[in-house]
């Protein structure tokens, strides 16, 4: 299921679209190694927010806490903590190929979240970061099962 977060501002800035439930994902790095992990998704403060938790299943080892929402501005922004990397911010825009999806870059665009949403409650979330000076995109695919559905 799909729901809407946030409350409608005076920007143009479309709703933020997030996936409510868990997903089960499993995909490959770039390099086509496994990955599996568990991915959450709750509405927070109201609606003004989505919660999310991020899971490797072992051997990996990531785990995440993160929080999107709007700025003043109504601009998309999402907080991302994990025990590698500490608290980081990305700015949100939808995906520019016209897909249901939103991707958020650090302020320097060398990071970059992208989750990708399908009318049958799946989910792609890439995460991609440029090597120093290449300019060439490292990226994960996961596709996510939502769990939580019928």
């Amino acid at each position: 299921m799909f729901q809407s977060a946030g409350k409608a501002g005076a920007t143009d800035t479309p709703p933020l679209h997030l996936p409510v439930g868990s997903w089960t994902c499993d995909g490959h790095f770039a390099n086509g190694a496994p990955i599996s992990a568990i991915a959450s998704f709750a509405l927070a403060a109201d609606g003004a927010a989505v919660t999310s938790t991020y899971d490797d299943v072992p051997p990996g080892k990531y785990h995440a806490v993160g929080l999107f929402g709007k700025t003043k501005k109504g601009e998309p922004i999402e907080y991302v903590i994990d025990a590698f990397s500490g608290t980081r911010s990305f700015h949100g825009a939808p995906m520019p190929n016209g897909s249901n999806g939103i991707a958020y870059a650090n302020d320097d665009g060398t990071d970059r979240f992208e989750y990708d949403f399908h009318p049958d409650s799946t989910f792609d979330i890439r995460y991609s970061v440029t090597k120093a000076g290449s300019g060439i995109w490292s990226t994960p695919c996961i596709a996510g099962k939502n769990s939580s559905a019928p």
